[in-house]
């Protein structure tokens, strides 16, 4: 597709179907157990142009493919929530196949990096400000109650007010940390010591000149272009015991997957198959269970800043 124009590529990529699948075997744990599954390439453009509608029937097609093939919970390896709250449970209603979305085990990633690289570098949170941009996403939701335990202050940014104002009433506890709503995100970021950027904010690329020279960046996934002199974390991947064959570029090695991924292929090792990281479901305790599940398999937090000691 690369060698076509954007006018011929667009239209193919529409209307066609499933156009790939890879069969991937021997996908082991520590435990002994081994696995097999599939990766089902789904087209759907640029996320931000598709139509929830198109988003949905494309997922469904995914879906009800997997179920031919006699797959037993179906992740979706996305970093954000390609579709709202109704939108994925129609999705459940449809399917009736397990999901996921990797959001328990991409969160467990940011709170374990923030842990290591304190740790490294000597920083005491309980003097620092940290700010949680695209904080009422299930990733930035969980990380937000997370922090309870560890910051001095928490600054919450999200486009949703009436959500953002359930989250500080959440999370607020008498006499605890302080928890401040701010509606500019540039203006979060700047007042942090610690920024976790929970969800794609495109702004935030401009603004990060802008932080504190020692201030720490938290991302899923790369920030391309980054004029900073502020230190950025990559999270949201995992290293596996054992180097697998995915036939898919997924990551920098073969043992580096993303963390849904590595989610479902730790659910399918458990025999949880059940509606996990999906929906409005997700909780801190949900959390702490898939990072005691990933330790047990021998799974790890990837953050090559703070390697485990």
């Amino acid at each position: 597709m690369r060698i076509l124009p954007d006018f011929m590529a667009k239209p193919i990529l529409h209307n066609n179907r499933l156009f790939k699948v890879f069969h991937i075997k021997n996908i082991h744990s520590v435990q002994g157990k081994e696995i097999q599954g599939y990766f089902i390439v789904c087209p759907l453009l640029e996320i931000s142009e598709s139509k929830e509608d198109f988003i949905l029937e494309r997922l469904l097609e995914a879906g009800r493919f997997a179920a031919r093939l006699g797959i037993n919970i179906l992740g979706l390896n996305s970093y954000i929530s390609i579709l709202p709250l109704d939108k994925e449970e129609v999705l459940t209603n449809k399917l009736k196949i397990p999901l996921t979305n990797g959001h328990a085990l991409s969160a467990w990633s940011v709170i374990e990096a923030i842990y290591r690289v304190n740790r490294i570098k000597k920083i005491d949170l309980k003097r620092r400000t940290v700010a949680i941009i695209g904080a009422t996403s299930s990733i930035g939701k969980l990380c937000a109650q997370k922090m309870l335990d560890y910051a001095q202050r928490v600054i919450i940014n999200d486009v949703d007010q009436n959500r953002l104002k359930k989250l500080q009433e959440l999370i607020t506890n008498p006499g605890a940390l302080e928890v401040i709503i701010e509606r500019d995100s540039a203006k979060a970021a700047r007042d942090a010591d610690v920024i976790i950027i929970s969800d794609y904010f495109s702004e935030m690329q401009d603004t990060l000149e802008e932080l504190k020279p020692d201030a720490i960046v938290y991302h899923l996934g790369k920030l391309e272009n980054i004029s900073t002199k502020a230190t950025v974390i990559e999270t949201g991947l995992i290293k596996l015991p054992y180097p697998i064959k995915l036939r898919l570029n997924t990551g920098p090695t073969k043992d580096i997957v993303s963390a849904a991924l590595a989610e479902t292929m730790l659910l399918t090792f458990e025999g949880k198959f059940t509606n996990y990281s999906w929906c409005d479901n997700i909780n801190p305790e949900r959390l702490e269970e898939i990072a005691n599940i990933a330790v047990r398999h021998g799974f790890e937090v990837w953050v090559p800043e703070a390697p485990v000691l």
